[in-house]
């Protein structure tokens, strides 16, 4: 996941719509910070790079993500 393009590691998810980032024990990060999970901002992130670390291809990968998860085309 990155936000103020600093990339943190995601450690869990609990569902569809919730995930667990380790951030850290500095407060690098506050609720409503905007993060994208996937997106161009980082070769890390691109969604091919997360579909192979996933096992999925790209479609399926997108395709999981609940309908109420916010999206943004850049």
């Amino acid at each position: 996941m990155l936000t103020d393009r600093r990339l943190y590691p995601v450690v869990g998810s609990v569902s569809s719509r919730h995930t667990i980032v380790e951030i850290g024990a500095e407060r690098t990060v506050e609720v409503g910070d905007p993060a994208t999970l996937i997106g161009p901002d980082d070769p890390a992130i691109e969604s091919i790079a997360v579909a192979r670390k996933t096992g999925l291809d790209r479609y399926g990968m997108i395709t999981k993500f609940s309908a109420l998860l916010p999206r943004r085309l850049a």
